[in-house]
């Protein structure tokens, strides 16, 4: 059976989108300015007014992000293989993206690993999406990867998984959503 890792953020959700229109940047004003995946550049802030902001809002409007229905549909068509949700936030919004997770997606889902990102005021686990998913790849399971981040499909493929980049204005994928869905029920 296969088993499918799903990113949680820009994946699922537009967490993206909808944090840069809460923010009311005057500058960038729109995701498809967001060109590199290093946003706090873009909007000329530091990484802790950027990281600090982005909590902020998980935790007051998280709840609030309208799933990926595409993605929704897909799930409810290939019922035959196991989804786990993958997501690199801090420990403090991490309840918020599994309680997300589970009610847009619960009903699909075998669970919800998290990959802590750090912040200074918890301190770092050292584990991440690669360590997952190779946990995951090592107990023999067919793993497939999906993320819009092109590290972490890196990462993925070295830890021995499939992997498919999901396009956003951040990273070279030249497919769209659908054609990325449809690559992956050809081989399932």
């Amino acid at each position: 059976m296969a088993l499918i890792i799903w990113d949680i953020d820009d994946v699922l959700n537009e967490l993206s989108a909808r944090w840069l229109e809460w923010v009311k940047d005057p500058v960038v004003t729109d995701k498809s300015q967001l060109t590199n995946p290093h946003f706090e550049e873009i909007l000329g802030w530091n990484r802790g007014r950027y990281l600090e902001s982005l909590d902020r809002f998980r935790a007051e409007r998280f709840i609030d992000l309208e799933p990926n229905r595409l993605v929704q549909s897909f799930m409810s068509h290939h019922t035959q293989v196991s989804n786990v949700l993958l997501s690199a936030t801090p420990l403090s919004c991490a309840p918020f993206s599994a309680q997300w997770g589970f009610v847009h997606f619960g009903q699909w889902i075998d669970g919800v690993l998290i990959a802590p990102s750090p912040r200074p005021e918890t301190p770092s686990t050292n584990k991440t999406k690669r360590d997952h998913i190779q946990r995951l790849v090592d107990a023999g399971d067919r793993v497939i990867c999906i993320d819009d981040q092109p590290a972490n499909i890196r990462e993925a493929e070295r830890a021995g998984a499939l992997a498919f980049l999901w396009p956003q204005p951040w990273n070279e994928s030249e497919s769209s959503q659908a054609a990325v869905l449809d690559s992956i029920s050809n081989i399932l």
